[in-house]
């Protein structure tokens, strides 16, 4: 899946990168093999940044952080998160944030997302929208295609869907 992300940007010599939600640091480690500025990786736990740190710190290009998304100061020309934004309490908040105080002009976030646009899903955000019954137990949203249109529409960003997989999007 992380692949497929990494495929969305055709060249990422010289960019500076945001990972956010970097987990154990595979992702960060990809985007720095095809040789990266910068990759700034944070996460919030500090378990996986000590895993990430060990099992890659020694790329000139990473910079592993324990931190939350709101106290990122720096602009980027990418913003990655694999999987993140369905854990956030106010993703599109966040989304907005980055847009004005992260991303370089020009710049591109890219995400990946589980779509809820299938059989699984369908149940799933039943059972959530009539019994209040959560999705799992670190999914705290469920996005359509519909829900980043409207928001690409409201802050005047191009978007592009791909489908990598049956639940993911």
């Amino acid at each position: 899946i992380q692949n497929s992300l990494l495929k969305s940007i055709s060249n990422w010599n010289k960019l500076d990168v945001l990972d956010f939600g970097c987990g154990e640091g595979d992702l960060s480690n990809m985007i720095s093999k095809k040789k990266a500025k910068l990759v700034h990786s944070v996460d919030y736990s500090s378990k996986a940044i000590k895993i990430a740190k060990k099992r890659f710190g020694g790329q000139k290009n990473i910079l592993f952080e324990l931190a939350d998304a709101t106290k990122v100061k720096r602009k980027y020309d990418v913003i990655v998160m694999s999987g993140v934004l369905e854990h956030i309490d106010d993703p599109f908040g966040l989304l907005r944030k980055m847009l004005k105080f992260n991303l370089k002009k020009n710049g591109i976030i890219v995400f990946l997302s589980p779509s809820f646009m299938n059989p699984r899903g369908y149940v799933w955000m039943t059972l959530q929208i009539l019994l209040d019954v959560p999705m799992s137990l670190t999914d705290i949203h469920f996005f359509s295609p519909t829900d980043f249109t409207k928001f690409s529409k409201k802050y005047n960003c191009s978007l592009d869907f791909t489908t990598i997989a049956h639940d993911w999007g």
